[in-house]
């Protein structure tokens, strides 16, 4: 009994296999003069039959929808001139000598003649002097200032291949 549905299994294909061939061959091209006929498909072949099992055709599936994360550069302040002023060390503090006169008092005589007497007797000292500055006021270009900016935005689902 086993061998009989054996036999029989392979008898239904034998015969599939003919007719396919068959439906192949009537379903050729009208003449064949024209330039196209080899790239045209006319019917069922063997290679779409037996491709169809071995290879995965592309199907449609469904993307769901999902967010998508974008950066930008975005303009914040473009470029400009700015005043700067600042102070600028001339001249650093040091120590001078210097020299005090003496304090001297003129003393006029009786009989018309006059005296100078000092009073105090001259002398040098160290004297600090501190430091010098000026004000100094220059023009500097402050260039583009740019941002980083993240955005993020839903992408609707899709069917695609």
């Amino acid at each position: 009994m086993a061998r009989t549905k054996k036999t029989t299994l392979v008898a239904a294909v034998l015969l599939g296999m003919m007719m396919l061939t068959v439906t192949t061959a009537m379903a050729g091209p009208p003449h064949r003069r024209r330039r196209h006929f080899r790239r045209r498909s006319y019917g069922p072949t063997w290679s779409r039959l037996i491709g169809g099992i071995f290879t995965s055709a592309p199907r449609r599936h469904y993307v769901p929808g999902h967010y998508v994360t974008q950066y930008q550069q975005v303009l914040v302040m473009p470029g400009h001139f700015q005043t700067q002023t600042r102070q600028v060390l001339v001249q650093p503090g040091h120590f001078e000598t210097r020299t005090v006169p003496a304090v001297t008092k003129t003393n006029t005589k009786a009989d018309g003649s006059t005296e100078v007497v000092i009073v105090q007797p001259a002398q040098s000292a160290q004297v600090w002097v501190p430091d010098r500055y000026e004000t100094q006021t220059t023009k500097v270009w402050i260039p583009d200032q740019y941002e980083t900016r993240t955005f993020r935005r839903y992408v609707p689902g899709c069917w695609t291949y």
